[in-house]
């Protein structure tokens, strides 16, 4: 192996570790905590599919990438919640980079730190993609260390240098999905995983099923984020019928045993039987707050005239630092929380180069728009 020294002035020409979703997921190694049922699989194929589709999520540009998603649990509708859920955003699943890995393997690097076998052989394999992985997830941690122990140490110490590992070698996002502790609000097993993770974002659901309530997903309390403002997102989820369609060549929405997934049931020899019923599944998509839940510095038309008055100066497009400076703001979640106001009113747009522009001449705010 060798080494190379970097000047401090090399260093700082480097860019800044970029996020995958603005405002929600971060390049780097990221621990996704809940509990059981609360969402940690919807939340990897909410996040996998803009990803691999390049689709901006709440107005603002993603990442774009091939997503390898390793599954070892609930395998069987897996397929199908991903097929769903890019059906739900107008786009084909077999048009785009999503790979799936379906059954464990040990992540755990060698006693000696070394990469052992298993590992060699997910690297190579993702390896031959035509393109690095933008966004590979885990789910879930315990079923990536087969004969560990998630409250030991050197175990946990183990598989986070075989993340690390995929991580450095490929960049992007390795995201693991795991559990929160029994009755508590942190992370189940060795402060291993938390301590060693760029961020760690975890769920609070409110009571019954998961449409009954949005869930909200943070940085705050027991998670971290570093060097960007926390994480404070809620989701909400939907039931909507289970389409593979999206897979085929061609489709025809009234071809119901072509496009949808249909229930099966068994006759008295056990034999499957098809039926004419569609199964359902749950759909994730970001919401706003429950109308009982505050929310801190929520964004005001003064706000939203201070950035359109800004965007009016500059016809090159403004970006959040720099609008944050001459603005005296110090949140930049003030600032995308202002300017998602802005998109969706059609008063402003996202260029390629992700800085914001006016869309229309003139303050919109001084013609009644």
């Amino acid at each position: 192996m060798r080494l190379e020294l970097m000047h401090i002035s090399d260093m700082a020409e480097r860019p800044l570790s970029e996020e995958l979703v603005p405002g929600l997921l971060d390049t780097g190694l990221v621990i996704a905590i809940a509990e059981p049922a609360a969402g940690k699989t919807f939340l990897g194929i909410h996040v996998g599919v803009h990803v691999a589709a390049g689709l901006k999520w709440r107005g603002r540009a993603v990442t774009q990438g091939p997503v390898v998603y390793c599954i070892a649990e609930g395998v069987s509708f897996f397929t199908y919640r991903i097929t769903t859920a890019f059906d739900q955003l107008g786009v084909r699943a077999k048009d785009h980079p999503f790979y799936v890995l379906p059954h464990s393997l040990n992540m755990r690097s060698g006693d000696d730190g070394q990469v052992t076998p298993e590992i060699g052989a997910l690297c190579e394999a993702i390896g031959g993609l035509p393109e690095k992985p933008r966004l590979i997830v885990f789910d879930t941690l315990n079923r990536f260390m087969p004969g560990g122990d998630e409250n030991k140490q050197a175990d946990a110490s183990a598989l986070v240098r075989g993340c690390e590992y995929l991580q450095q070698n490929f960049g992007g996002t390795v995201m693991m999905m795991h559990h929160l502790r029994k009755g508590g609000d942190v992370a189940r097993g060795s402060t291993v995983f938390t301590g060693a993770a760029d961020q760690v974002i975890f769920a609070k659901r409110g009571k019954g099923g998961l449409t009954d309530a949005p869930v909200l997903w943070t940085t705050e309390g027991a998670g971290k984020r570093k060097d960007r403002d926390p994480v404070k997102q809620w989701f909400q989820f939907k039931s909507v019928a289970m389409s593979k369609g999206n897979l085929a060549d061609k489709t025809d929405e009234d071809d119901w045993d072509g496009f949808y997934v249909m229930r099966t049931d068994y006759d008295e020899d056990g034999n499957e039987v098809r039926t004419n019923v569609v199964e359902d599944t749950l759909v994730m998509e970001p919401c706003e707050p429950p109308a009982d839940e505050e929310e801190e510095g929520k964004e005001s038309t003064d706000d939203m005239e201070a950035l359109v008055g800004l965007m009016l100066k500059d016809d090159g497009g403004i970006r959040v630092r720099r609008s944050l400076d001459l603005l005296g703001w110090k949140s930049m979640s003030r600032f995308y929380r202002t300017m998602e106001k802005l998109v969706a009113a059609g008063k402003a747009r996202q260029n390629e180069d992700k800085s914001y522009s006016a869309v229309r001449t003139g303050n919109p705010f001084k013609q009644g728009g």
